[in-house]
């Protein structure tokens, strides 16, 4: 570099450091170069600090980012297995909703069943329009009305 791009280089640093200072507060009238530097000193070591503070900010940041995203797809996942469960249970349902379908027309059935077996046990409970037949003579000792003389 030339020496004219040094000392512009040199000259803009010192306004940058004056402004800095003038920025924090610092009276920079009547101090020497050693008071100056020990400023300066204090100013830099300042901002190396903040600097510091801004990366564990920036740090602790990403943490949370990738522990929100983390998060994020986790809920995701917790969101698919309700879905998936909301449709087994859908599934679930249609296949009750068969069922009792099923039932009720096997209700019916068996309805119609028992009043069919109730109108035939009425129909054999009804007397026979045949007489009934008698005991025959043989079964019934017979009656003598003779006498016996004696």
């Amino acid at each position: 570099m030339s020496a004219i791009a040094n000392f512009k280089k040199r000259r803009e640093a010192q306004r940058a450091l004056a402004k800095q200072l003038i920025a924090q507060g610092v009276n920079i009238a009547g101090l020497s170069e050693e008071q100056l530097a020990e400023a300066a000193k204090k100013i830099a070591a300042a901002t190396a600090e903040s600097e510091t503070q801004n990366d564990t900010v920036t740090a602790d940041l990403e943490r949370t980012a990738s522990d929100l995203e983390s998060s994020a797809s986790t809920v995701e996942g917790a969101a698919d297995a309700v879905t998936g469960a909301a449709e087994q249970i859908s599934s679930a349902a249609g296949g009750l909703e068969d069922t009792a379908n099923q039932l009720a027309y096997s209700a019916e059935d068996i309805g119609e069943a028992t009043a069919q077996l109730k109108e035939a046990t009425a129909e054999l409970k009804k007397p026979s329009a045949a007489p009934k037949s008698s005991r025959g003579g043989k079964a019934a000792p017979r009656k003598s009305n003779l006498k016996k003389s004696g």
